[in-house]
């Protein structure tokens, strides 16, 4: 006998009740999906040969969102948790997604990814934001989840230094980042690293203004991936 497992909805698409070590959607994941579906309705008329690959998916409630509309798009969905690419599988055989149009790997940002040599018109990623100044105890998959390290730049950071080397020629990012204080170091980052940036978005929610960066690169670099 097959138990059917408790399911949820998040804004059209049923994602299984509860897994306690996997991040489940919440405001923030939910504005940036509401970010990106008016960005993709602008930009993406024809989908018919866009790749998406979203970095730390969790329970891929982004990817599934957008393959349930443009029917033609490839994803590549990673994550750190192999138990959340496994919630990410189910959410895709839940709402019967084509399962030929996408991949689950399982890899920190993208040390895992260099074998594929793919590179994406599209990159996804709602990073650990919260700021840890101290080192963390706790290296338990959650944790990991949702700790930004210093300043909340940490693992931002990381991910901007090798994301450009996936990235097609006019491929982009987009990217949320949560400001804390009244000082936003994240244009500086960004820049540094040799892109150029738009703010497509921001909300005020509880103690923390949440924003949302279209990024492309600057310049071509030339420098194989590592």
């Amino acid at each position: 006998m097959v138990i059917q497992r408790k399911t949820v909805q998040f804004r059209g698409i049923q994602i299984p009740y509860l897994y306690e070590d996997v991040y489940y959607p919440q405001e923030d994941t939910l504005f940036l999906l509401d970010v990106i579906e008016r960005h993709f309705a602008s930009f993406y008329q024809n989908t018919e040969t866009l790749s998406i690959l979203e970095m730390g998916c969790g329970t891929g409630l982004i990817s599934a969102f957008l393959a349930k509309k443009y029917h033609m798009a490839k994803f590549m969905l990673v994550d750190i948790s192999l138990h959340a690419l496994k919630v990410a599988e189910t959410v895709w055989e839940l709402n019967s997604l084509n399962r030929h149009s996408v991949s689950f790997i399982k890899s920190d940002l993208f040390s895992a990814l260099k074998p594929y040599k793919k590179n994406f018109d599209v990159i996804i990623f709602n990073p650990p934001y919260v700021p840890e100044e101290k080192q963390m105890v706790s290296q338990d998959i959650l944790t990991i989840s949702w700790s930004g390290g210093s300043k909340g730049l940490s693992v931002i950071s990381a991910f901007l230094t090798e994301a450009s080397f996936y990235l097609k020629k006019n491929g982009e990012i987009l990217l949320l980042t949560a400001q804390f204080s009244e000082k936003d170091t994240f244009p500086q980052l960004a820049s540094q690293l040799g892109y150029e940036f738009h703010l497509i978005a921001e909300e005020k929610i509880v103690n923390e203004r949440l924003k949302v960066w279209r990024l492309r690169r600057k310049f071509l670099i030339n420098r194989k991936r590592r």
